[in-house]
């Protein structure tokens, strides 16, 4: 027999919480007492306080739990089926979560900076958008420390003429100039040519470069210490408004359409390892085979960690419904069958 105390302790539950289930109807409440007076608990009604905090970490309400405790006719194996399938998701949602939460620590952004970064994915609900973003960074995540190649990729004349037009955006910034204003694009144009000579003329890559700046990140507090508060969020916004002027740029275009023309070849039936197919995949290397501040080592990691993304379960999600060979897997594997070709010259053919 075990007091009240003593059985909180066993099955990790309040007094309160105890007594709301046996007002429920759920628990026994116990009559036999100590020489204190203290109510003391048989195994019989401390097993079913078990059980209630099982069923209760499972996420079952009280009605649930009054159907499997009472309900003859309850199909104990089909409910658990089904709780399981809302753990498992709830999973994947805090798997989520924690990737996003070191995404940013890594990158010292913040939360606001993600729907930013989504590139024309900003619609998407919460719950589609934040897992497929940080799959989308997590991709650009490499071993290679970009911000010494960043330095390495400029010229001290191109780090003072960078300075020099961030200057003149922060001369607009005090006289209050609206970040639209074509004066200023001029000077966010300037910006992006220098950026151009580390990332590639991509305005992508370019707008995944603002990131630092946006309001929060430790650069953009450093600009703000220098040019004033506020002086982050004006330069940030003068560059995304930039960004969303010129996103439909060639560069940008020729991944796009390598993807979808992948996409239309694997509708069409042709193989993963095909001519057509691997003809596409090449261009979508070349794409970051033009980032000057990357090895040649990089470029192919980079591509390799894309292909993993589009093999993700989120990725699988966001464009096929969770099929397993559907469009998201083939570009997933036209991009591994090229990647094993340039390492070892395999051939291997797949099909949707």
């Amino acid at each position: 027999m075990k007091t009240l105390h003593e059985v909180t302790q066993i099955v990790g539950m309040t007094r309160r919480v105890i007594q709301e289930y046996e007002k429920a109807g759920l628990a026994t409440a116990p009559t036999a007492t100590n020489k204190y007076g203290h109510l003391l608990y048989a195994d019989k009604e401390i097993d079913r306080l078990w059980q209630i905090r099982f069923y209760r970490e499972l996420g079952y309400g009280k009605n649930e739990m009054k159907a499997v405790f009472n309900n003859p006719h309850y199909n104990r194996k089909e409910a658990l089926s089904f709780q399981i399938a809302q753990l498992e998701k709830k999973k994947k949602h805090l798997e989520s979560l924690i990737e996003t939460a070191n995404f940013l620590k890594e990158m010292d952004v913040p939360i606001s900076a993600i729907r930013f970064g989504s590139h024309g994915l900003e619609n998407l609900p919460y719950d589609t958008l934040v897992p497929v973003i940080v799959a989308a960074f997590n991709a650009m995540d490499l071993k290679e420390p970009m911000d010494q190649s960043f330095v390495a990729a400029l010229t001290e004349e191109d780090e003072n003429y960078w300075f020099e037009t961030l200057d003149k955006v922060m001369v607009f910034f005090k006289e209050d100039s609206p970040y639209d204003d074509d004066s200023v694009q001029v000077q966010i144009c300037a910006l992006h040519h220098i950026t151009a000579k580390v990332l590639s003329d991509s305005i992508f890559l370019f707008k995944w470069n603002n990131l630092n700046f946006a309001p929060g990140a430790e650069i953009a507090s450093e600009i703000d210490d220098i040019y004033g508060p506020g002086s982050a969020e004006y330069l940030f916004q003068a560059t995304c408004y930039y960004c969303t002027k010129h996103e439909d740029n060639p560069t940008d275009r020729n991944l796009i359409d390598a993807l979808n023309n992948i996409e239309n070849l694997g509708r069409k039936k042709y193989t993963t390892g095909s001519e057509e197919v691997q003809a596409q995949v090449k261009r979508i290397h070349e794409f970051f085979s033009n980032i000057p501040a990357m090895s040649q080592a990089a470029h192919l990691s980079l591509l390799n960690n894309i292909g993993n993304m589009f093999g993700s379960n989120t990725y699988k999600e966001l464009i096929d419904n969770g099929a397993e060979r559907g469009v998201s897997w083939f570009i997933s594997r036209a991009i591994q069958i090229y990647c094993t070709r340039l390492k070892e010259n395999e051939f291997t053919e797949d099909t949707v």
